[in-house]
C-alpha cells in the first residue's frame, strides 16, 4: 500500500541520445540545478573517439557537441553550473549563467570548456597531470572555480 509514512517516490525519466557517438562511450556526468529560476537537467557523454556531447535531459535535444583534440580517450567528466558574474563566468558572457565542463584522459590531460547558449563551446584551459596516468575522476566545486582531479598511482598494484 501507499502510506504516508514511508520514503517519497522516486520519479526518473530515461533520455537516450543513440548515435551521438561512433565509438563506445567512456564517460558520463549529469548535473541536475536550478539557474536563474529555472530548473536544468544536464547530461555529458564522451566517447572512445575523443566526441563529447551535451544532451538537455528536459526538452530532450543535443546541446552541443565537441571534440577532444586530446591524444587519449576520455575516461572521466564533470559538469558544473557556474552563475552570472561568478569568477568561472567565461570572460565573453559574464552576465549570464553558463556551464563548465571538464574532461579529463587516459594519459592524465585535463580540458575546461565553457558553454553558455547562443555560443559555440570553447576551450578555456588544458593541462596534463605530471605523472600522465589515467584520470579517475573529476569534480567541480559548486560555482565552477576548483576542479579535483583524481589519477590512478604509479605505487598501487601488486
Amino acid at each position: 500500500g501507499g502510506g504516508g509514512g514511508g520514503p517519497a517516490a522516486l520519479h526518473h525519466s530515461a533520455c537516450f541520445h543513440d548515435g551521438s557517438h561512433a565509438a563506445p562511450v567512456t564517460a558520463l556526468a549529469l548535473l541536475a540545478a536550478e539557474a536563474c529560476g529555472a530548473q536544468t537537467s544536464l547530461c555529458a557523454s564522451a566517447a572512445a573517439d575523443q566526441s563529447v556531447v551535451l544532451v538537455d535531459m528536459l526538452s530532450r535535444t543535443r546541446l552541443a557537441a565537441l571534440l577532444s583534440p586530446a591524444a587519449a580517450p576520455v575516461c572521466a567528466l564533470s559538469l558544473s553550473l557556474v552563475p552570472p558574474h561568478a569568477p568561472a563566468a567565461p570572460p565573453e558572457a559574464p552576465h549570464e549563467p553558463s556551464v563548465l565542463l571538464c574532461l579529463g584522459a587516459s594519459d592524465g590531460a585535463v580540458e575546461a570548456w565553457s558553454l553558455c547558449a547562443g555560443r559555440e563551446a570553447g576551450m578555456r584551459a588544458s593541462w596534463r597531470h605530471s605523472q600522465r596516468s589515467p584520470l579517475l575522476a573529476l569534480a567541480l566545486s559548486a560555482d565552477g572555480s576548483r576542479l579535483v582531479a583524481v589519477a590512478e598511482s604509479e605505487a598501487a598494484g601488486g
